[in-house]
């Protein structure tokens, strides 16, 4: 896997400055990757279910 200079020196610094080990694989990226994508698409669905409901008139 190839890791850009800037991910590994982000990664090292947050494990410093957190002082707890980290360690990272691909199962958990795509995890991570897997839930950010779910809370978008609730948060995405949430707004657009409020928008439908609102008067127009409310809104301006």
């Amino acid at each position: 896997m190839v890791y850009s200079f800037l991910e590994i020196t982000l990664y090292d610094l947050t494990k410093d400055a957190a002082r707890l080990p980290m360690a990272t694989n691909l199962g958990r990226v795509v995890f991570i990757l897997g839930l950010t994508v779910l809370m978008c698409f609730v948060s995405g669905a949430i707004a657009v279910r409020k928008l439908r409901g609102a008067d127009p008139a409310d809104i301006f």
